[in-house]
């Protein structure tokens, strides 16, 4: 199939880079073509995929409408008005009846779209359906227009008539001129005669967001209006970056802050807002004049201040931008003490609290603020690798956010303060999403691990292992012993010595099945092998090596942990080579509502393969302190076939960079979903009661070393706490 999509250099810049870097994760056999407006071509590459790259210049008719009607630009006595711009919303029009000439069905796809889950040609034949496929919307009289397809001559007829009202003027004749209002007109003129529209939006919403509402979203992100300049890919820079991705993810039309400063943050928070609204209101609590040498010591404040007057002259100018663009945006700004002048203000759904970091400012402005869905705090303290720490009668947030009942989590960052410590942001509101730590990247690949066998097979194999196996794991109470955790990466062979040495001081080392025979190699017996595989015995395992060869010599002293929704064959053949096997219950996509354990199993979440389930499994088993070697996720570049291709033709391997680092690793989509297995067990290893080291350069090292390197992660003893 045929994508067709457009841009000009702003847009390039802006989101086009973007767009085109994310079809990476398109089929090979779904095509390209791209309108540029001007700029060359030349400027557009793509070095993963092959693209056809026109300017709208030379297509028949673009450059003629926009010289006859070059007063048709919004531009009205009473300002902007972007629904008279026809001068703006002609590209995609010209653009579809070019691509028409071609009479195979193909797609148009806004150039501010992104995708991010794997797009295959038999997915998008199952969604495009009739002569046209469309984003109808209830909440507006005209569709969303960022995805269209069409198919045979009713499709393309329809796009010869837009083109027809916009060559003839008879566009003019409409109320609006853009091109989604004009495609509806057409689209119900072409309706009335036998044209076969598929609208892919859940018929009960009523709101504009199509994309969301509709199953694009399983694959692609659109950064309409504001959200264009909002990032959106994971690999947040600052802790404000995550403010933003907080009011991106919840979108509020009413915001509050405190400490709004110089009226910046008002701004990009009400930038990102209009993403989803026409009417977006703040509310802004500053002492703007009357901060003082005082108030600044009281409140450990060292910005400097700005005036009211100052400050409400830029949030109008921003208020007459947004009208020009048909929207509103209304402010009420209040000058003094948020102690006498902050009360619970109705309506509010996102609170920013950065004003006075006093416990008692604090603890008024939380007070005030507490029945608002989601309320973030800003300055939040850590201690920094140096042991650097904000006095506390500065930590107003730490004591409030600490007695907080509702739904909360602190978000990581790399940011400094001045004299020392690290500040963060901690959130309070229902659904609160996951985050990269600012500054400490991320992996830049979302990737959704699913089961690889279907579910009832899944629980055919929980049912027949069970009857199977007379001994299963159960928790265990804590102790001190160190656990190394050996997984296959080829990083191992470099820590041979390492491994040795922490198993001859008295580490317990476990393995998984293909760990397993390089280390017997070295003369370690394990002390345990986990195992966690629902597929069959005598097939070939992610590595390309028969699963009986890895599972041939096994160690009587090794205890065998075999999930319960490994394959029955797997059971029975390591049963006939040790009788040290002992059951574990893991939970899977499969199994989250089925009914088949018994009651009062111990279920083990945690990871999607087998070496960070053996985490989440010792943990159980009272480990706490947990040294993984072989946790690479990805291949030497040498050692791989970059032109390989899996099973439904697409790109075997990927080139993956790790947040800020400048690292780069060859993976696969299987080892990126591990490797970011390893972001969450880093980020939440001190609330889980661990202490991890990852040893090792490849992609699991390199995120421990961005989270958890200059942690020092070893707790206090009962003595030195009290000492």
């Amino acid at each position: 199939m045929r994508i067709v999509t457009s841009w000009g250099p702003k847009g390039w810049d802006l989101y086009g880079k973007n767009f085109l870097d994310s079809t990476r994760l398109w089929d090979s056999n779904i095509s390209l073509t791209v309108y540029v407006d001007g700029m060359d071509p030349a400027e557009v590459s793509c070095q993963h995929r092959p693209l056809v790259v026109k300017r709208l210049e030379e297509v028949e008719g673009f450059n003629e409408f926009k010289r006859a009607h070059a007063d048709k630009d919004g531009n009205t006595p009473e300002g902007y008005n972007y629904r008279l711009d026809a001068v703006k919303f002609c590209a995609k029009v010209f653009a579809l009846h070019d691509a028409a000439r071609d009479p195979a069905p193909f797609l148009w796809l806004d150039g501010d779209v992104l995708t991010t889950k794997p797009l295959t040609l038999g997915w998008l034949q199952d969604i495009c359906r009739g002569h046209v496929t469309h984003l109808g919307r209830k909440g507006i009289n005209y569709s969303e227009t960022g995805f269209i397809y069409f198919a045979g001559n009713e499709g393309r007829t329809l796009i010869a008539d837009m083109y027809d009202m916009y060559m003839t003027g008879e566009i003019f004749n409409y109320s609006e001129w853009t091109d989604a209002f004009i495609f509806e007109r057409v689209l119900q003129m072409h309706k009335m005669h036998g044209l076969e529209a598929v609208n892919l939006v859940d018929p009960d919403y009523v709101g504009l967001d199509a994309f969301e509402n509709s199953p694009l979203k399983e694959v692609f992100t659109h950064l309409k209006g504001a959200r264009k300049n909002t990032k959106v890919i994971p690999g947040l820079r600052t802790r404000y970056d995550q403010l933003l991705a907080l009011v991106q993810h919840y979108m509020p039309s009413v915001l509050l802050e405190t400490g709004t400063w110089n009226g910046d943050r008002a701004l990009q928070m009400a930038q990102v807002a209009f993403g989803k609204h026409d009417h977006v209101v703040y509310h802004g609590y500053d002492l703007f004049e009357e901060a003082s040498a005082d108030t600044d010591a009281k409140e450990h404040n060292i910005k400097k201040h700005f005036s009211l007057e100052d400050v409400t002259k830029k949030l109008g100018e921003f208020a007459e931008a947004m009208a020009a663009k048909g929207k509103k945006f209304e402010f009420h700004l209040t000058k003094g003490d948020t102690k006498d002048t902050l009360r619970e203000v109705a309506g509010v759904e996102f609170a920013w609290l950065d004003g006075g970091h006093s416990v008692d400012t604090i603890a008024h402005d939380w007070e005030m603020c507490k029945r608002i869905p989601v309320v973030v705090f800003d300055d939040y303290y850590v201690a920094d690798p140096e042991g650097g720490m904000p006095a506390a009668e500065f930590r107003g947030v730490e004591a409030t956010f600490t007695r907080i009942l509702r739904e909360k989590r602190v978000y990581k960052s790399k940011d400094r303060v001045s004299g020392g410590g690290i500040v963060q942001i901690a959130a309070v509101g229902e659904g609160l999403p996951d985050l990269p730590g600012a500054g400490m990247g991320g992996v830049p690949l979302k990737v959704t691990a699913q089961d690889c066998m279907p579910k009832d097979h899944i629980i055919s194999n929980v049912k027949e292992n069970m009857e199977l196996l007379s001994r299963w794991v159960t928790k265990a109470r804590p102790h001190s012993r160190k656990l190394v955790i050996v997984s296959a990466g080829p990083d191992i062979h470099k820590r041979k010595d390492k491994i040795l040495k922490m198993w001859r001081e008295g580490a317990d080392v476990a393995v998984v099945k293909h760990s397993l025979p390089t280390v017997l190699g070295w003369g370690i017996d394990p002390h345990y092998l986990v195992l966690l595989d629902p597929r069959p015995v005598d097939g070939i395992s992610t590595h390309g090596i028969k699963r009986t060869d890895l599972l041939e010599d096994i160690p009587p002293t090794t205890k065998v942990l075999v999930a319960s929704m490994s394959d029955p064959s797997v059971t029975r053949h390591v049963m006939a080579r040790t009788k040290n096997v002992w059951g574990w219950h893991a939970m899977t996509q499969a199994l989250l509502k089925s009914e088949v354990f018994p009651p009062g199993s111990l279920l083990v979440n945690g990871g999607t393969c087998a070496a960070w389930r053996a985490m989440s499994l010792s943990l159980s088993l009272g480990y706490s302190e947990f040294h993984l070697f072989g946790f690479d996720f990805c291949y030497p570049e040498g050692q791989i076939d970059k032109t390989a291709k899996d099973e439904q033709g697409r790109p075997k391997y990927m080139e993956i960079s790790i947040g800020q680092t400048g690292k780069k690793f060859w993976s696969t989509g299987e080892l990126i979903a591990a490797s970011q297995d390893a972001q969450y067990f880093f980020e939440h290893a001190a609330e889980m009661g661990m202490r991890i080291y990852c040893h090792g350069e490849g992609v699991g090292p390199t995120i421990w070393k961005l989270i958890l390197g200059d942690k020092k992660q070893e707790l206090p003893t009962l003595e030195e706490i009290f000492k």
